[in-house]
């Protein structure tokens, strides 16, 4: 049996997880639907509907679509910026999105100072759409649509979360890929191998590539040392071999946390991390996902970042 060594975790660490835990996977459009010929709907902005006696050909002006109205509040952070984000109105729940989204970018307790300045920009329900952050030493911008969510720290060049990291930190040589039937070198039988594996010399650090629980801990005659993870959208993450676990069962984890080190425990024939991704009890080949992602992210900050420079440059007049 290997020793574990498990840190300790900070109030912090789990308050910003259930920040995470709270965001909403997916918006829902409420989509008013009118029956056909119902004569029974009316519009306020209606006028001289042109009447005839055959009902069936009666007519309606259609309504004009509404102007939104965004809406800018700004302010120094003073004593605490969760405090001031409140006083001002800010909805606790707009407050919460918008630290889910900085969860692992920026540290709104002990990244911001009492002379900064911050800026809002909501939507006509109140809703984030754009924030910006600003002292001397730190800019942090986030702009938030249906579309995505894009980060900045200067306001000109924009990027988006690829969809996982790495849970190493630097590309190392795929020794073993993703495949449903693989001639295993130990057994030299066919079975399907899962995950990917990657070279790594022992005592390479590990990390969760998205939020989540630890659901498993624990040692194996095959897998080694080895952690489980659960995430938010049915995503599941298995780390195995590995020479130290710094988690226990039931810790909460942050995107890009080293949660332990990799090594060359349980069976195999050399140092290495196998990583399985899962996702709603189907394994998924992490590599072809990744590349999928980061192809889509080039692609939705190519048709977002005119929009997200230009609400910048608006919350910068708000500060300025």
């Amino acid at each position: 049996m290997h020793s574990t060594s498990i840190p300790q975790k900070s109030y912090r660490d789990y308050l910003s997880f259930w920040y995470l835990a709270l965001i909403p996977l997916s918006l829902c459009a409420l989509v008013e639907i009118s029956p056909f010929n119902d004569t029974s709907t009316r519009y306020s902005n209606e006028t001289n509907i042109n009447k005839v006696n055959n009902t069936e050909n009666k007519r309606e002006i259609a309504p004009k679509t509404p102007i939104t109205k965004d809406k800018f509040i700004s302010s120094d952070v003073g004593y605490s910026f969760y405090g001031t984000a409140l006083s001002l109105g800010i909805a606790p729940d707009t407050i919460q999105d918008l630290t889910s989204l900085s969860a692992g970018k920026f540290d709104f307790i002990n990244s911001v100072s009492g002379s900064g300045q911050f800026a809002f920009k909501l939507n006509e329900k109140d809703q984030l759409v754009a924030f910006l952050y600003r002292d001397k030493l730190h800019t942090y911008y986030v702009y938030s649509t249906k579309a995505g969510t894009l980060f900045s720290t200067d306001g000109e060049r924009f990027y988006k979360d690829k969809l996982l990291l790495s849970p190493v930190s630097r590309r190392f040589r795929i020794s073993s890929q993703f495949s449903h039937s693989r001639l295993h070198p130990v057994t030299r039988t066919m079975a399907p191998h899962l995950g990917t594996d990657y070279a790594v010399p022992v005592g390479t650090p590990v990390v969760s590539i998205s939020s989540g629980e630890v659901i498993a801990s624990r040692y194996h005659p095959i897998a080694g040392n080895y952690l489980v993870i659960q995430h938010p959208g049915g995503l599941k993450t298995r780390y195995l071999h590995l020479s130290k676990r710094y988690v226990r069962k039931g810790d909460i984890v942050l995107q890009g946390e080293t949660v332990g080190t990799s090594g060359n425990t349980g069976r195999t024939t050399g140092p290495h991390l196998h990583f399985e991704l899962w996702k709603n009890g189907r394994p998924i080949d992490f590599e072809k996902k990744r590349a999928f992602a980061e192809k889509v992210a080039v692609q939705l900050v190519s048709s977002q970042s005119q929009e997200a420079q230009k609400a910048y440059l608006q919350l910068s007049q708000q500060i300025n």
